[in-house]
C-alpha cells in the first residue's frame, strides 16, 4: 500500500514539473529574457528599504551583495595586472583618453615611501676643475670595473682652448681574456650655451611639425581615422613646442645672468659636465688590441696630456699579461693637423743604441721600459720620459737609464740627462675632480 502511494506521488510531481516547464515555454520566454527578468527582480529588491523585505527577499539580497563583492574583487585584480599597460584597445577608448585635461582637473600623484631606518644622507658630489697632468705622468685608468662590468671609461680631459674633449673607452673580452682600448673625441663649442643647443632641438621639432601639416594638407585620400591621428600628432607637437620655447626663454635669461660673473675655470667645468658621449665622433682616433688575437694580453691606452696649442695629444700604451705585469710601454701621438696617429718607436731604439754602444749593456737581453711624463715646457714639441732597466736578480730595484725626450714626429731622440732630476713638464689639459666623494676618482 505504501509503495503504491509513493509511486503515485512521484508521477504527480513529474507531471506538475512538466506542466510548469510547458507553461513557461508557452509564454515564449527565452534564456536571455528570463535573465533580464531576474535582473529586474534583483533591482527591485535593491531599491526597497531593507526593513520592509520579506525573509526570502533578504536572503536574495545577501546573495546579490556577495556576488557584487566577488565581481568587484575580480575587476580590481584585473586592473592591478594591467596597471602598467593602459593603452587604448578601441577607437572610443582612444578618443576618451585623448581628450585634453585642464590643469585644474589634474590630480597630482604623491607617492609615499617608507624610510629605511639604516638610510643616511648621501652628499651630492662637488666638482672642481684641476690640471690633468699633475703630478707629471701619474694618471692611470681605474680598471677595477672590468672585473664585473667588462667595461670602463677614463676621465674626460678637455683641451686648453676648450674646443675638444678626449677620453678612453676600455672593453674586456671574456673569451679571449684580453682588454682593448679606443680613444674618442667629443667636439665642444665653448661659445655655445645650453639655450642655443636647445634651440637646435626646437628647430628640428618645427621642421617635423611642418612636414606633418604638409602631409595632412596634400594627402586627400586619407581616411577619417588617419586624419584624426595626424591632427592629434600636430596638436601635441604644437603644445610641446610652446613649452620648449618658454623654457628656452627662461634658460637664456639665466645663462646671461650667470655668464656675467663666470670665471674661466667655471666655464671649463660647465663644458665638462654638459658634454655627452652622444656628441662624440663615431670613429675612434686611436685603437689598440681590438683586432688582435693575442690571448690574455691587455692593451690600455691612457691620455698623457694635451699639447700647448691643442693640436696634439700624447698617449701611453701599456701592454701587459694577466699575472705577468707590464711588458712594455709605448708612446703614441695624435696630430689634428694631419688627422693621423704615430707610434714613437724611435725612442726605444735610441735607448738601446746608447746603452749598447757607450755603456756596454745590451738591452736586447734585459727588460727595460719607459715612463712618459708629458710635454717639455722649454721645448713644447717634445715629450719627456724616464727609462728604467730590470734584471732577474733584483727586479724590485730598477736601474735608471736616463731622462730622454723625443719630438712628436719621432725624428729626433735626445738624452736630456743621465741623472734623474726634476724637469718642468707642462700640464695643459683640464679635468674634473670631486671634493667629497672618492668613488668618482679615477
Amino acid at each position: 500500500m505504501k509503495k503504491r502511494l509513493f509511486i503515485s506521488l512521484l508521477i504527480l510531481s513529474t507531471v506538475f514539473s512538466f506542466g510548469f516547464i510547458t507553461a513557461q515555454a508557452n509564454k515564449g520566454l527565452s534564456t536571455e529574457e528570463l535573465h533580464n527578468l531576474q535582473v529586474q527582480q534583483d533591482d527591485a529588491i535593491l531599491a526597497k528599504d531593507p526593513s520592509t523585505l520579506t525573509p526570502e527577499e533578504q536572503k536574495r539580497l545577501e546573495q546579490i551583495k556577495a556576488a557584487q563583492k566577488q565581481k568587484r574583487s575580480r575587476y580590481e585584480q584585473r586592473a592591478m595586472r594591467h596597471l602598467a599597460n593602459e593603452q587604448p584597445k578601441t577607437y572610443d577608448e582612444y578618443e576618451k583618453m585623448s581628450q585634453e585635461i585642464k590643469n585644474k582637473d589634474l590630480q597630482e600623484f604623491n607617492p609615499q615611501f617608507k624610510k629605511d631606518k639604516y638610510y643616511s644622507r648621501v652628499p651630492e658630489p662637488e666638482f672642481s676643475v684641476v690640471r690633468y697632468n699633475y703630478p707629471a705622468g701619474s694618471r692611470e685608468i681605474n680598471l677595477n670595473p672590468l672585473v664585473t662590468q667588462r667595461h670602463t671609461r677614463s676621465i674626460a680631459v678637455i683641451s686648453p682652448d676648450n674646443t675638444k674633449i678626449v677620453y678612453t673607452d676600455v672593453n674586456y673580452d671574456v673569451g679571449m681574456r684580453k682588454a682593448s682600448s679606443d680613444v674618442y673625441i667629443i667636439p665642444v663649442n665653448p661659445n655655445e650655451t645650453k639655450a642655443q643647443k636647445r634651440l637646435k632641438y626646437i628647430q628640428a621639432k618645427e621642421e617635423k611639425l611642418k612636414s606633418l601639416q604638409g602631409e595632412l594638407a596634400q594627402n586627400t585620400n586619407l581616411s577619417n581615422v588617419e586624419k584624426r591621428i595626424l591632427k592629434d600628432k600636430i596638436k601635441s607637437l604644437t603644445k610641446e613646442l610652446e613649452q620648449l620655447r618658454a623654457a628656452n626663454t627662461l634658460q637664456e635669461e639665466d645663462e646671461k645672468f650667470a655668464s656675467q660673473n663666470e670665471t674661466p675655470a667655471q666655464k671649463t667645468g660647465k663644458l665638462l659636465i654638459q658634454a655627452h658621449i652622444k656628441d662624440q665622433i663615431k670613429e675612434p682616433i686611436l685603437s689598440s688590441g681590438l683586432y688582435d688575437n693575442d690571448y690574455g694580453i691587455q692593451r690600455i691606452l691612457t691620455v698623457v696630456d694635451w699639447s700647448q696649442n691643442s693640436q696634439r695629444i700624447a698617449f701611453k700604451e701599456k701592454i701587459s699579461k694577466e699575472g705577468d705585469g707590464t711588458w712594455q710601454t709605448n708612446i703614441w701621438v695624435y696630430d689634428f693637423e694631419t688627422g693621423k696617429s704615430k707610434k714613437l718607436d724611435e725612442i726605444r731604439q735610441a735607448i738601446k743604441y746608447y746603452w749598447n754602444k757607450d755603456r756596454v749593456a745590451d738591452l736586447n737581453y734585459y727588460r727595460f721600459d719607459i715612463y712618459p711624463l708629458g710635454w717639455d715646457a722649454q721645448h713644447p714639441d717634445r715629450i719627456l720620459l724616464y727609462a728604467y732597466g730590470y734584471n732577474k736578480q733584483n727586479s724590485q730595484s730598477p736601474k735608471f737609464l736616463g731622462t730622454w725626450s723625443i719630438d712628436y714626429k719621432g725624428e729626433q731622440s735626445h738624452l736630456v740627462s743621465i741623472l734623474k732630476a726634476d724637469y718642468i713638464v707642462q700640464a695643459n689639459g683640464f679635468c674634473l675632480k670631486t671634493k667629497n666623494i672618492d668613488y668618482y676618482e679615477k
